[in-house]
């Protein structure tokens, strides 16, 4: 089964890049978002420990973590 992680953005720039990795089984996803607004990343539902890292395009990283 699939899903989806939201994120909201507001005055990121113009675009953001997002990783979002499962650290106990390895996968990972990325994307490209709009730096403002609210946009869905889809991920597999697999259990585990998730990091989500956004990079803005000066090069500011800002990273959380989520469990599935």
């Amino acid at each position: 089964m699939s899903g989806s992680v939201f994120v909201y953005l507001a005055n990121a720039g113009v675009s953001v890049d997002v990783t979002i990795e499962n650290l106990t089984t390895g996968e990972s996803t990325g994307d490209t978002v709009s730096g403002s607004g609210i946009a869905a990343i889809p991920i597999s539902s697999t259990s585990g420990n998730w990091v989500i890292t956004f990079v803005l395009l000066n090069g500011d990283e800002y990273e959380g973590e989520f469990n599935l």
